[in-house]
């Protein structure tokens, strides 16, 4: 054997094993470890705690002041903070609650210990005290019982009960989520009983052994133990960690500016737009935002967050998000200027809270008007066309009569609406001014037989080929004679020309196939004057389902009456070059409507699409509530004047951050203007002046020249109250997710090293 050279006890180990000892080596470095751990949760200790932002190895992102989670995904690697990290997930399954106490006082223990030993004691004597001194604690600990909540059936009991631990986590939503906690364990309380004292029976005796075993288990292991000296030792390699205002904070701040002022020149009528190519090398030239934040693919964890913002409001209303993204980025930059002032993140936080409830309690006395009747087409249309005109600047008036008549024909008796029944088909040529709108399906392919055209027709849908079945099993047929093979291929003939006559003898005249059709299928259709579509999409066949009323079926099998669909006019048209498949119904309703769109390139039906999309969210959105407010600005000015002078009358230090919210509204306004060509200031100080006069309905005006302002109800510019209400919120949220963010844990990202790239490789 080999016999090592080195003296002392790393001569006993294996090569390249490490061995520290003493106090300097050993005790202070762990005491330092856990120390650092312990500064990390303490800052997201209590209902104020600030957040956290950890990406885990799966590149996962999450903000959180939950000890438990941060812990967990860390993935500590330092064995004496693994230590501690054990104890805080005892804590976790024995309560469910208090593991970042847990955590913190176990850092206070450690550094009055180290103050200890470095004062003269040994480590001994450290201990038994601390022993001595938890004895007493749990002595004293039954004489400060405030009470005791036996009956789990007393809901307001309960609630008292559960109030804090939410706080913690929801601070001010705290007694509602107690209210929902406490009747959502209500029906399960007699199980929760029993199976709470049969577990604590079980433990009660193996409690502490089992804590002896797991402690045990853990100084055994074989673990690494890192030479960097703070925070980063405890971390796995190619681990990154930010803490403080400049490295966390500050760049969240940043980051997220960034992100807003690449979307604000696009905001508005006017904005400019954004030429996009995403990873697939697709060309993207839109001033929507949703669509540039989509393809932008944002990797920053903050900016990330405001983009979710935006992605929430997209699905909640369908519009607005670019006013979510600048406005939060105006929070944003009013908050960095606040922390630089000496403010606290808290301070700015609360403030901005306490500002949002007080625009959404102003907010519904600017409603200019309600658009209650949903069939009234010249009423719809205005409360379209504002959303229409931010992607379509000068096409919004014929637009949103297109898009009124498309939702209004398939609004049903109840006024429920889907926005998956209006269909956009996109076929290249002529302008903008001849898209029109289809009531049925619009497909853009050939018919498949002879037949091109019929007129009130029963229709067969069928999810499967319209050709010869297969069998499931494999078989062999011998054929010994030209007689044989004649009968076997009339056989097949014959049992094909049976299914299309059947189809053909049920009523129906037109054939729609999920697969392939045959040519021997194909010729019987054409023999029983049977039009046949093909359609490859599922999507497609279940739509057209959808708008005929038909129910697709797996076999050829003639359809029965409740199955087979109905059509007024089926047949095939030419738009421009393009050969297209209509299915119309002459009903002044129908289940689906198509917006066929012109366009001369590409691009231009691309951003006509989705100013139609925005419509037809608008629409939607006013199924829900139908409160509009002034548009051009007026309404964000309004609640900037109103908020500002509320802030001036609060006490403490959160007034200045409720008007530096007044100050981040102006934001809207300014844009419009600065997009327009004009100086923004000149046109807020005229803004200001009219709605000091009361008159608040005064926005930005683009058109004029210069750019100046003018009363937005008689321009025809009227925005969502629903629209305002929740960009609001979910603006304001996100930025204070943001802000209350203290630190940044990012671990190395799962999966291997990238392979080597070899020039002289070719391109398959």
């Amino acid at each position: 054997m080999h016999v090592p050279k080195a003296p002392g006890f790393a001569q006993m180990l294996k090569d390249g094993a490490k061995h520290y000892s003493g106090l300097d080596e050993a005790v202070y470095r762990n005491i330092d470890a856990c120390k650092e751990l312990a500064a990390t949760t303490r800052s997201a200790f209590g209902p104020l705690g600030q957040s956290k932002m950890v990406i885990n190895h799966i590149e996962k992102l999450f903000v959180t002041n939950d000890a438990a989670t941060i812990l967990r995904e860390l993935e500590v690697q330092h064995p004496a903070a693994k230590m501690i990290v054990m104890a805080c997930q005892q804590q976790e399954q024995e309560v469910g609650d208090g593991t970042n106490f847990v955590m913190i006082f176990a850092g206070a223990l450690l550094e009055s210990a180290e103050m200890l030993i470095r004062m003269g004691l040994s480590v001994t004597e450290v201990t038994e005290g601390y022993e001595i001194a938890l004895k007493k604690a749990l002595d004293i600990l039954p004489g400060l019982v405030s009470g005791e909540q036996k009956n789990l059936r007393d809901k307001e009991g309960v609630v008292k009960a559960i109030r804090t631990a939410v706080m913690s986590k929801q601070y001010g939503n705290e007694d509602f989520l107690a209210k929902v906690i406490a009747d959502a364990c209500k029906k399960y309380v007699n199980w929760f009983t029993h199976g709470v004292r049969g577990d604590l029976y079980i433990r009660s005796g193996s409690e502490s052994q089992h804590e002896v075993a797991s402690l045990h288990k853990s100084t055994n292991m074989a673990m690494h133990v890192p030479k960097a000296p703070g925070f980063a030792q405890m971390l796995k390699d190619g681990a990154k960690h930010y803490s403080g205002l400049d490295e966390a904070v500050y760049r969240n701040i940043d980051a997220c500016k960034e992100l807003a002022a690449t979307t604000r020149s696009a905001f508005g009528p006017l904005g400019q737009s954004k030429m996009v190519i995403n990873h697939i090398e697709k060309l993207f030239v839109t001033n929507d935002a949703a669509t540039i934040l989509r393809e932008l693919e944002v990797q920053h964890p903050a900016a990330k967050m405001i983009v979710m913002a935006c992605q929430q409001q997209e699905q909640e209303v369908g519009d607005g998000t670019n006013f979510v993204m600048i406005f939060a980025g105006a929070l944003l930059e009013s908050a960095e200027m606040l922390i630089r002032m000496g403010l606290s993140v808290t301070e700015v936080t609360e403030g901005y809270e306490i500002a949002l409830k007080k625009a959404l309690d102003i907010l519904p006395g600017l409603v200019s008007g309600e658009q209650k009747n949903l069939r009234d087409k010249e009423g719809v249309v205005k409360a379209i066309r504002t959303a229409v005109m931010s992607k379509q600047y000068g096409n919004e008036d014929f637009l949103a009569k297109v898009i009124a008549d498309a939702c209004m024909s398939v609004l049903t008796k109840k006024l429920a609406f889907n926005v998956d029944n209006v269909r956009v088909s996109k076929i290249l040529g002529a302008g903008v001014h001849q898209t029109d709108v289809i009531q049925g399906m619009v497909f853009k392919r050939a018919v498949e037989g002879e037949l091109t055209k019929a007129e009130k027709c029963k229709i067969a849908v069928y999810s499967c080929p319209l050709d010869i079945l297969q069998t499931e099993t494999k078989g062999t047929i011998i054929i010994k004679t030209g007689e044989e093979l004649m009968n076997f291929s009339k056989g097949e003939e014959n049992q094909v020309e049976e299914q299309i006559k059947a189809i053909a003898d049920s009523g129906c005249t037109v054939v729609v196939s999920g697969g392939k059709v045959g040519e021997l299928a194909q010729h019987f259709c054409n023999k029983y004057k049977l039009l046949v579509v093909r359609l490859m999409s599922k999507w497609d066949l279940r739509r057209l389902c959808r708008s005929v009323g038909a129910t697709p079926l797996p076999r050829i099998t003639p359809p029965t009456a409740d199955e087979a669909g109905y059509s007024d006019k089926v047949y095939v048209d030419e738009i421009g070059e393009t050969a297209v498949i209509v299915f119309k119904q002459d009903s002044e309703e129908s289940a689906i409507s198509t917006i066929v769109i012109r366009g001369s390139t590409e691009n231009v039906m691309d951003d006509i699409e989705r100013a139609i999309d925005d419509g037809v969210n608008t629409f939607k959105a006013l199924t829900k509530d139908s409160r509009m407010v002034p548009g051009a600005g007026a309404t964000e000015i309004e609640l900037a004047k109103q908020i500002s002078s509320y802030g001036e009358s609060c006490p403490g230090l959160e007034q200045y951050s409720i008007v530096k919210f007044a100050e981040a509204l102006e934001v809207v306004p300014k844009a419009l203007a600065e997009n327009a060509g004009a100086r923004g200031t000149e046109v807020l100080s005229k803004l200001y002046a009219a709605h000091q006069e009361g008159k608040k309905s005064v926005g930005v005006d683009v058109e004029s020249v210069p750019v100046g302002v003018r009363d937005a109800l008689e321009a025809n510019i009227q925005d969502l109250y629903i629209n305002k209400f929740w960009g609001l919120k979910y603006a304001t949220v996100a930025a204070c997710t943001v802000l209350k963010v203290d630190q940044i844990i990012m671990a190395k990202a799962a999966g291997g090293p990238k392979p080597k790239e070899n020039k002289d490789w070719d391109e398959d």
